[in-house]
Order: structure tokens, then sequence, then C-alpha cells
């Protein structure tokens, strides 16, 4: 620490900073846990994080008078990501199909009712 940048003057006292240290314990601190944005229902909360290689997966639900309340934490490795991945992309698809399906049959449903049929005339 050569550099007045590094030094600060208070009265005739001479304080040294190390900021590299400072700054170097929050990184490492930052790097124990990511979070990611939650996503929100009116009633329910999903929160995602990253801690020590393991995904970490909360469900919450929000209680009257006392907030949200945890209800199931998974804890999930690398590998199980990428399952769980592909399972909900699956379920994902195969609700999309189903209520894909359901709304053409209400469709078709509403379109029959509006037709009327004219007697035949010999």
């Amino acid at each position: 620490m050569n550099s007045l940048d590094d030094k600060v003057f208070f009265g005739d006292n001479l304080i040294e900073i190390d900021f590299q240290f400072l700054f170097t314990r929050n990184i490492m601190q930052t790097n124990t846990a990511v979070n990611f944005l939650p996503i929100f229902s009116d009633e329910k909360k999903v929160e995602v994080s990253l801690r020590d290689d393991q995904a970490i997966i909360k469900l919450s639900t929000w209680i009257e008078d006392l907030g949200w309340c945890g209800q199931k934490t998974l804890s999930l490795d690398a590998e199980m990501l990428d399952d769980l991945h592909s399972v909900i992309t699956a379920a994902r698809l195969k609700l999309n199909r189903t209520k894909a399906v359901q709304q053409t049959d209400e469709n078709s449903e509403i379109e029959s009712s509006k037709i009327l049929r004219f007697p035949k005339f010999l």
C-alpha cells in the first residue's frame, strides 16, 4: 500500500485500509448463494436459489395475518435439475394440448348449436 488512495488521514493519525481484502470477502459471500426472481400467484410463491452446487426450490403459501409460510423445500443436484426440467416440460406440453383440445371441443359445440337445419321438402 504505497499510494495515497489506500490511506486515510484522520487528524494526526494515519489509517490504512485494505480494500482488496474487503472486496474479495464480499465476492466470496455472494458466490455461496444465488437467488432468482420468485414466481408469484395470488396465494403461492416458488423461489429458486443455488447453494453449494445444489438448486434449492421453496414453495410458500400466503396465509392471512401470517404472510408467506414455507410449505416444501427441495434440494436438487445438477443432474436431477435437468431431469426435473424435462419432466416439467413434458407435463406443460400435455396440459397445453389437453387445454387446446377442450377449447376446440367447446368451440365446435357452440358452432354446431348455432346451425339451424331446415326441413327437406320432397
